[in-house]
């Protein structure tokens, strides 16, 4: 609700009827966003991932792609041949560095740009360079590869990650999961400062030895900061200067529970936003040397049947549009949703699969992939996404060197 909004004359009078079509108006684009935005970057996984010239099978925003290296660069392409849309990593095969032919009838596509390049059972054919299959630009960064699906050139991927993401004394740990659930709500969890009361009793509050609160009283109400303006966007709310932490639960004035505090506990989740395309950033979490980053990358189960639309959010100089695909069914599994998680901070020595990293900073990330219910119209449900996988096959080639 906008500071104009609030201060309508009559405003607390609206009737419901009319109070609910302002909101929903509103609100229109978050909530269409069943399948989250499509213009801007969306992480599918992590690069180790991806070996030089094997395939793995990724979903961004309901797009199936696949993904592969190429001397070293990955490449992403539609997962659906042109002729009778088979799916490529059903049974991937590479015959030539840098293409990609179809199992069924041996159609051959160029991954730089997709274009047809031969038909193995027909050469010769006509079809040959009149034909091409979407590609896809990536990025990878912080052992992350981030896909673009959306319209016309992409943005600079400094545009969706939140500040200090892409920071160059910054390193990535994290996981991936995928999770049926509405990935919005998985967003909003993270942001709703009372949340943390279900954690009261996690192993994390006495294992790392931090003062979790049960909650938080606000002292200030208006103080959210939105950064609207230019990229990225997002709100931020600053925990630590603008709430009282609350450590000792009453019912009527009686205590019914109580934090113990020694007095030597780290101080974590000083501040959280989130940002879009659908980003949360925890600062500092788990612990004072690190940030969390959850990014959410919604896409559908297979089994739904849903239609397919999308949204858009207006930069400077680009439109941003949700991907909708609504279930034809109230309250049906809709959207499914992947999340990255990264956790940041002053690194001191980090133990990874690539060795010793030391100085800097320090981000775990992890992608999880969540099924979610779309409950109507009122709160969408997407799922984080990249179910990344290695597709294989008794009799193709997986690899191309």
């Amino acid at each position: 609700m906008t500071t104009d909004e609030r201060s309508e004359p009559g405003h607390d009078s609206l009737s419901d009827a009319t109070q609910s079509k302002k909101v929903s108006t509103k609100w229109r684009g978050y909530l269409d966003a069943t399948l989250g935005f499509r213009n801007h970057w969306n992480p599918v996984g992590y690069g180790h991932e991806i070996a030089e010239g094997a395939f793995v099978a990724v979903t961004a925003l309901d797009e199936p792609i696949l993904l592969t290296r190429v001397d070293g660069e990955v490449r992403a392409i539609q997962d659906r041949c042109a002729h009778r849309g088979a799916r490529f990593s059903a049974q991937p095969l590479c015959f030539r560095k840098g293409t990609v032919s179809c199992w069924y009838h041996g159609w051959t596509y160029d991954l730089a740009d997709g274009r047809l390049s031969d038909v193995l059972t027909s050469p010769g054919s006509p079809v040959i360079g009149r034909v091409r299959v979407p590609t896809y630009p990536v990025v990878e960064a912080q052992g992350l590869v981030f896909v673009y699906v959306g319209d016309g050139d992409p943005p600079a991927l400094a545009h969706d990650v939140p500040p200090g993401f892409l920071d160059e004394d910054t390193h990535c740990l994290g996981i991936r999961r995928t999770v049926r659930s509405n990935w919005r709500i998985g967003v909003e969890n993270g942001f709703d400062t009372t949340h943390i009361f279900m954690h009261r009793n996690s192993a994390l509050i006495k294992g790392n030895n931090i003062a979790l609160p049960l909650g938080f009283v606000p002292t200030d109400r208006g103080a959210v900061q939105v950064h609207g303006e230019g990229w990225p966007k997002g709100v931020v709310d600053n925990l630590s200067e603008n709430y009282v932490p609350v450590f000792e639960a009453s019912l009527q004035g009686v205590p019914v529970w109580t934090s113990e505090l020694r007095g030597d506990e780290k101080r974590v989740a000083g501040q959280i936003s989130v940002w879009l395309p659908g980003v949360l950033k925890v600062d500092p979490f788990p612990d004072p040397s690190l940030i969390q980053y959850e990014f959410y990358s919604p896409s559908r189960p297979r089994s739904t049947s849903t239609s397919r639309s999308s949204n858009v959010r207006s930069p400077p100089s680009r439109t941003s549009r949700p991907s909708r695909r609504s279930s034809t069914r109230p309250g049906g599994i809709s959207v499914s949703t992947a999340s990255t998680t990264t956790t940041c901070g002053p690194a001191r020595s980090w133990r990874s699969s690539t060795g010793t990293v030391t100085g800097g900073r320090t981000s775990a990330s992890s992608l999880r992939t969540c099924a979610s219910s779309n409950g109507g119209v009122s709160r969408p449900r997407t799922d984080v996404a990249p179910s990344l996988r290695s597709a294989h096959g008794a009799d193709r080639r997986e690899r191309c060197s």
